[in-house]
């Protein structure tokens, strides 16, 4: 699914304008960028 129709699919679902949901929709597109080492040792128990 293209960020722009799952844009239309928030706006169709939820009172959140189209000014807002495509940004939010390119936001969950990009990737997150993290250490390992990090995240292992702030989240021991997952």
């Amino acid at each position: 699914m293209t960020p722009r129709l799952s844009s239309y699919w928030l706006i169709l679902l939820t009172p959140v304008p189209f000014s807002i949901a495509g940004p939010l929709v390119d936001g969950l597109r990009s990737i997150p960028s993290f250490d390992a080492a990090v995240a292992e040792s702030n989240f021991p128990d997952i």
